[in-house]
């Protein structure tokens, strides 16, 4: 600072002497070169002396690029909003994050999308297992399960199964128990005023028995799920009679009447979409047993008493 000050003040010095015509004090001979060690250097003499190489800088980016997205996962700050439009109206909501499992992931309820909604890593998982109508399929094969296939939710049949006897269509083949059970012909002597009920047909044939036809079924076996009950034919006093007793009024024992076998099973209550098996006594032995609403009406007006004794099928 000193030096700048010192000759500064020789300059204003030496340009009054140039004024006044004359040299100043101690000034040098005129045509003599005079050099100041005090005065500071040039700018060039700066630069030309300096040895440390001038910055490198990266070349200025194409008008139209941007730059490129930071890479996912390195902790940048998430890309400010765009402005508002101009119009005033509110700016579009932010996309959602994606869901998937990972920081960024919010849990949503799981769907079948083929997407990870819940953020447990899996996708699609815990989906389906409720039931659903696998319709035209027919019986059991129509109970289906939900199950998430390939990102669709898709309802799958129930595959055959074997008949089982307890009121259901298992081999899907459109009627309930096939096999399950027996059809009851039903045959009438005029002369024995007695009528015959047989898991045969045709058996009276032959003894005086004319076919009136196969009025119901019954279940051939009683080992199934269904709560049934045996129905027995006897004969005694010259007729054929049915009853769920082993030993009715104890005929059997008394040797009243010989038990002839096992009809077939029926339901005590309404089972399986069965009817009520109504059974007509008449007053001189004779029975008659009739799933049809029609004919047991009509019973009482020709002498029988009627009951129900159980329940038939069609």
């Amino acid at each position: 600072m000193r030096t700048v000050r010192k000759w500064t003040l020789a300059c204003a010095t030496v340009i009054a002497g140039c004024a006044s015509g004359r040299a100043p004090p101690g000034a040098p001979d005129a045509g003599a070169t005079v050099l100041d060690a005090s005065a500071p250097p040039s700018i060039d003499s700066a630069l030309e002396s300096s040895t440390v190489p001038p910055p490198v800088l990266p070349p200025p980016p194409p008008p139209d690029s941007a730059p490129p997205p930071p890479p996912p996962g390195d902790g940048s700050a998430p890309p400010a909003p765009p402005p508002p439009p101009a119009d005033g109206s509110a700016p579009p909501p932010p996309p959602p994050p994606p869901r998937d499992a990972g920081p960024t992931c919010v849990p949503a309820v799981e769907t079948c999308n083929g997407r990870d909604d819940d953020c447990d890593g899996t996708a699609d998982d815990g989906l389906g297992g409720a039931p659903c109508d696998t319709a035209p399929a027919m019986g059991e094969c129509r109970r289906g399960t939900l199950a998430c296939e390939s990102a669709t939710l898709v309802c799958s049949p129930s595959a055959p199964g074997v008949e089982t006897c307890g009121c259901l269509d298992a081999d899907c083949d459109g009627e309930v128990d096939d096999g399950c059970r027996v059809r009851i012909h039903r045959s009438y002597s005029a002369d024995a005023e007695d009528h015959l009920y047989s898991r045969t047909e045709g058996e009276g044939d032959g003894v005086g028995y004319v076919r009136e036809g196969s009025p119901f079924a019954l279940y051939a076996s009683g080992s199934g799920p269904l709560a049934l009950s045996a129905l027995y034919r006897f004969f005694g006093g010259g007729k054929h009679f049915a009853s769920t007793d082993f030993d009715p009024g104890g005929c059997v024992s008394i040797g009243g009447c010989v038990l002839e076998g096992t009809l077939g099973f029926i339901a005590p209550t309404p089972t399986c979409d069965s009817v009520p098996l109504t059974e007509g006594r008449h007053a001189n032995g004779h029975r008659v047993y009739t799933i049809d609403a029609v004919e047991a009406a009509s019973l009482p007006s020709l002498g029988f008493a009627t009951r129900i004794v159980g329940h038939a099928w069609r």
